[in-house]
């Protein structure tokens, strides 16, 4: 399991190809502050969905994980879905 605990109190955490938001939303509930996106529209819906059900302050937005519109600011540790991988946008930050 992913230790969720150790990226919370306000760890800006940026999750690419997010799905259904079942990894953002535990990032979210361990107090990171989560940007999650996907290509899929069903999938972006469904994550905001999910954080309002819960109550979390999270954003997911729909856009292309390979040209993202987001200042270099916006995490600290960057996913991309299971495989891992890095992008351009989380260059000097850990990559999970």
């Amino acid at each position: 399991m992913f230790p969720y605990e150790l990226y919370g109190n306000g760890a800006k955490v940026l999750e690419i190809g997010c799905g259904m938001g079942t990894m953002a939303m535990n990032w979210a509930r361990n107090g990171a502050q989560v940007t999650a996106v996907d290509l899929n529209p069903v999938s972006i819906r469904e994550t905001q969905r999910r954080f309002s059900l819960l109550g979390l302050n999270a954003s997911s937005r729909l856009m292309d994980g390979n040209a993202l519109a987001l200042p270099t600011s916006t995490s600290t540790t960057c996913t991309a879905g299971e495989s891992c991988t890095t992008h351009p946008i989380c260059s000097g930050h850990s990559p999970r």
